[in-house]
């Protein structure tokens, strides 16, 4: 079950944090307010624990998960994105989703079945051309369905391949 899925099943930024963190575990999220400052990041557990549901129901960003793999490949570059698509194809690896950040690129979201090593996410960062930040799970990404921090533009889904 893919991200857009898991969505469609909630609609609503508290249920699809809440469903992400049953199936991939715990993981953080963070809110930009309007004067571009951020929130604490906290952990999806702790703010149902301490019942700061606003930060769930606020959340804009959310940490990459253990299992996940973000491209993160700028508009600028159009043709790297088609190339990265093509290539994850090759590799016979067709279970991804491409979203539109809302801002200045695209985000291809590949969720694997075990957790990936940082040099596993380097080389495939490495080889599409994409953002090497995205390699490790302390980074924090645009959060799915929800306006970006910049534009005020929601990522949405363009492309799902299962």
């Amino acid at each position: 079950m893919g991200l857009k899925e898991i969505w469609d099943e909630y609609e609503n930024r508290r249920g699809y944090l809440q469903a992400l963190c049953n199936k991939f575990g715990d993981f953080k999220v963070a809110t930009t307010f309007p004067d571009k400052t951020w929130s604490r990041h906290v952990s999806v557990l702790e703010a149902w624990q301490n019942r700061e549901y606003w930060r769930l129901d606020r959340a804009t960003h959310r940490q990459i998960f253990p299992n996940e793999l973000v491209l993160d490949i700028d508009h600028d570059v159009k043709n790297t994105l088609t190339f990265s698509l093509k290539y994850l194809e090759k590799l016979g690896l067709s279970g991804y989703e491409v979203f539109a950040t809302g801002s200045k690129g695209y985000h291809v979201h590949l969720l694997f079945g075990k957790e990936l090593t940082r040099e596993e996410k380097i080389m495939f960062l490495y080889i599409s051309g994409a953002d090497p930040l995205k390699s490790s799970s302390n980074v924090m990404i645009a959060l799915e369905f929800a306006p970006h921090w910049k534009s005020g533009k929601v990522k949405e889904v363009l492309k799902c391949l299962s």
